[in-house]
């Protein structure tokens, strides 16, 4: 009988034991479905693209939840491969371009197998997680999301998604109006004769010039100005004006998009410009240049300014290299043919006339003088008298 009570009691107990072990499975069950997340905050605050993060600057975001968290994912795909993960494309998904955090609430200070530099930030009332040295590729969308997760599938329950943006310096590059890249100094020709008066023989007018400046990928965005020999006083382009922005009409344009929430493109200022009488006197009055050389060809400098703010500065210069045909003395060929000949008939007239004088004074011919005038003396007896 005694070992019958201890048999019955073990199995009363054990009965206990497991209605108890259920009880909290499905309380932990129930808590975990109850739990929302409710808001997310980051510092700094780098949801703005004019103010993403710094260079290597670190990012903590924070969501908070209504109730007790255990599990916290948290995923975020690089910008260029948004929309690209998918079940027919693994590769994408387990080769770095995504990643997938997974924290439980024993997990506060680890840091993410995927990503070292993500470390976990677990509370009773929430996740989150701190960034170290944020790059380029974290900008974008990051999930995060609490639920039941089995471990065996992919985790479905209450998420909230944040935007954050980080700095991305540009690359800044020339190209030509066939968006082909410019490596060399330009070389262009100022096509008008002045000494003939009509355009140089083989071209038929003015030389167009169009190139531009690409600041690429540039997060913040940034503004792009150009200057002449560094000359900043006379910059122009955007935000600035001047008696420049009419002789090389600086045009800002987006030219690129890389990724499909356009986080990342390509800014670039076009300048249009014509090689004639206009550029060459704006040139030689404003900047010092002599635009008539007798070596028939001055050159400047020409900068692009790519401007990120507090963030960084880039700058790429080319020299345009002007040639022309030399203007000489100021007159074209038919003006130094008449004023050549005209010298030379004012110089025989003046030779002529100084023979002339000369013979006129030695043989006492003052103005081609009639020797049958001196009769017309009153005082001279040899005045011819005249006829009654």
């Amino acid at each position: 009988m005694r070992g019958g009570s201890l048999v019955s009691l073990a199995l009363c107990l054990a009965l206990f034991a497991s209605s108890s072990y259920q009880a909290a499975q499905i309380n932990r069950i129930k808590r975990q479905a109850r739990s929302n997340l409710q808001t997310c905050s980051i510092s700094p605050s780098v949801e703005d693209p004019r103010t993403p993060t710094h260079e290597n600057e670190g990012i903590t975001i924070n969501c908070a939840a209504d109730g007790h968290v255990d599990v916290c994912v948290i995923k975020h795909t690089k910008p260029m491969y948004v929309g690209q993960c998918s079940n027919s494309n693994t590769q994408i998904c387990t080769n770095g371009e995504q990643t997938k955090c997974i924290a439980t609430a024993n997990d506060n200070g680890m840091t993410c197998d995927e990503d070292s530099r993500i470390q976990y930030i677990m509370g009773n009332n929430g996740c989150g997680i701190k960034i170290s040295r944020a790059d380029p590729d974290d900008t974008g969308k990051w999930e995060f999301m609490v639920s039941d997760y089995s471990g065996t599938t992919n985790p479905s329950g209450n998420s909230k998604t944040v935007t954050l943006y980080t700095f991305n310096r540009t690359i800044v590059d020339f190209t030509d109006d066939r968006e082909q890249a410019i490596t060399r100094n330009l070389e262009v020709w100022y096509n008008y004769d002045e000494n003939e008066n009509e355009y140089r023989s083989g071209s038929n007018g003015y030389e167009n010039i169009r190139l531009n400046c690409n600041g690429r990928g540039g997060r913040p965005e940034p503004t792009i100005t150009w200057m002449i020999n560094n000359n900043d006083r006379l910059g122009f382009g955007e935000d600035l004006s001047g008696d420049a922005d009419r002789i090389f009409n600086p045009k800002e344009q987006y030219t690129h998009t890389y990724d499909p929430e356009g986080y990342i493109r390509d800014k670039s200022s076009e300048l249009d410009f014509t090689i004639n009488q206009e550029f060459m006197s704006y040139i030689g009055n404003n900047y010092g240049i002599d635009v008539n050389p007798e070596g028939e060809q001055f050159s400047f400098e020409l900068t692009c300014i790519v401007d990120q703010g507090d963030y960084g500065k880039e700058e790429l210069s080319m020299m345009i290299n002007v040639r022309r045909v030399y203007w000489r003395n100021g007159f074209n060929g038919w003006e130094i043919f008449g004023i050549s000949i005209g010298a030379i008939l004012g110089f025989a007239i003046i030779v002529a006339l100084l023979i002339v004088c000369c013979c006129a004074a030695i043989k006492g011919w003052w103005c081609f003088e009639n020797p049958d005038r001196r009769y017309e003396d009153a005082n001279n007896q040899k005045r011819r008298p005249r006829t009654q």
